[in-house]
């Protein structure tokens, strides 16, 4: 399972914060969740996640992400941008903050 973050106003660090802590996104990652952000911010600059937010099109940045993991079989992109059209551009699906666990 592959989680891609947008930052603000989705994780803790964010600007706005959001809901998601980092220590759940550890508990993910441990689990064996591959963890990223997509977001060009600089609240998350400091996360111990991979950054991958070198396009200006959130879709590019995560059919990179895609990209990164060819054998992964599920794509969860998290954002309350109202971007859920970059999420299926991209074949992700989209989950709001407020709903992840």
């Amino acid at each position: 399972m592959v989680i891609c973050l947008d930052c603000d106003g989705v994780v803790e660090s964010g600007i706005p914060r959001g809901p998601v802590t980092v220590r759940r996104l550890l508990e993910l990652q441990k689990a064996g969740a591959k963890i990223y952000i997509v977001s060009p911010s600089p609240g998350c600059t400091a996360l111990p996640f991979q950054k991958v937010a070198s396009f200006p099109n959130r879709a590019d940045n995560l059919k990179a992400v895609m990209a990164l993991e060819p054998d992964e079989k599920l794509f969860i992109y998290v954002s309350d941008n109202a971007d859920e059209y970059h999420a299926h551009a991209a074949d992700f699906c989209f989950m709001h903050p407020k709903d992840f666990r």
